[in-house]
């Protein structure tokens, strides 16, 4: 069964947006030193190190950010995924971990999207620049 090429791209460029202009905020407009003033406290409770909160939302940023607009381009698809995928992975146990009962619907979705581009062969996805650099190469 074919499918369309404006499926998975839509879906590659939804997504990747949904992570680049998040942690675009995070980073550039609001800043990380604030950004991690949202979590302190309840890191607080649980004797976790400012320290490695500062780090993981630096790190979290910086994956969403770069994995976010690759995604949007089509380049090293497959990276961007898993990155983004490790990252989601992340987030559940952080704040699961700190919160317990937390609001999942920033995060359902792009685990929904997430999944559904994994079950899209790669060779299927001919808007993307990955696809034009295989051409030529």
């Amino acid at each position: 069964m074919a499918i369309d090429p404006f499926f998975p791209f839509m879906l590659r460029v939804i997504l990747g947006s949904l992570f680049f202009f998040q942690a675009y905020d995070k980073v550039f407009r609001i800043g990380l030193s604030e950004s991690y003033l949202v979590f302190q406290e309840d890191s607080e409770r649980r004797n976790i190190p400012i320290w490695f909160l500062k780090f993981s939302v630096a790190l979290s940023s910086f994956i969403e950010l770069i994995a976010g607009f690759m995604l949007i381009i089509g380049f090293f698809q497959s990276y961007a995924m898993t990155l983004l995928g490790i990252n989601l992975i992340m987030l559940t146990i952080g704040f699961g971990y700190l919160q317990g009962l937390w609001d999942m619907r920033h995060v359902f979705p792009r685990i929904i999207l997430l999944s559904v581009l994994y079950l899209i062969p790669l060779e299927n996805q001919v808007w993307s620049l990955d696809h034009l650099m295989g051409q030529f190469i």
